[in-house]
């Protein structure tokens, strides 16, 4: 006679298993599953680097923007940082984006035009329009930064922003490879995902108004 245990068994198993991968995500990205899909609004830059941005109303009545960045480290360990976005400074934040876009493009046409093989160079344009960052390690950094970099491997042209934290013997940092159009398409779907969320919202008050 078979044993009907074992498949029962694993059922039990991998549900704790996706249970425990859910209690480990970003709490933000758990009051977002809703919005645009559990992981939020996704996007894949042509470098490969996903982009997760999800939004959430303040109590001011407007709509604040996270940022996550999900990637693996060279011995295969997941994690993630994400950019939190206060609601007063999202305009900012996508005004210094453009001023990235643009730099970028002008240096772009330079290394082209010179047929440059390798260059790191920072791109002079703060990136400071954020509230906090936190990840995987260290939720509470001590020190937190973010930059953009214009990188040049073997003719390949991309801008690198570096987002990264600093805490006591912890350090963690990710890396958004774009392309000028990467960057376009950013500035555009933070847009999308505040206006999708805000929608969503309406139509739920307006639900729950039917109920009195």
């Amino acid at each position: 006679m078979t044993s009907k245990k074992g498949p029962y068994i694993h059922k039990i198993i991998g549900k704790l298993i996706i249970a425990a991968f859910l209690l480990s995500l970003p709490s933000a990205l758990h009051s977002q599953t809703s919005s645009m899909g559990f992981w939020g609004n996704v996007i894949e830059s042509e470098a490969g680097t996903r982009i997760e941005l999800t939004a959430r109303k303040e109590s001011n009545g407007e709509y604040a923007l996270s940022i996550t960045n999900r990637y693996q480290t060279i011995s295969g360990e997941s994690l993630f940082l994400t950019v939190n976005i206060p609601s007063n400074k999202v305009e900012s934040f996508k005004s210094q984006l453009k001023l990235v876009t643009g730099k970028y493009n002008e240096w772009y046409k330079t290394a082209k035009t010179h047929k440059v093989d390798y260059v790191e160079k920072e791109i002079p344009v703060s990136l400071s329009a954020y509230g906090d960052i936190y990840g995987s390690k260290l939720s509470y950094p001590e020190e937190q930064e973010m930059k953009a970099v214009f990188y040049v491997y073997n003719y390949a042209i991309h801008c690198i922003i570096r987002v990264s934290i600093y805490g006591y013997n912890t350090y963690q940092r990710s890396e958004w490879v774009m392309t000028s159009a990467d960057l376009n398409k950013l500035v555009t779907e933070i847009d999308r995902t505040i206006q999708h969320q805000r929608n969503y919202d309406n139509k739920q008050r307006r639900t729950q108004d039917l109920f009195q």
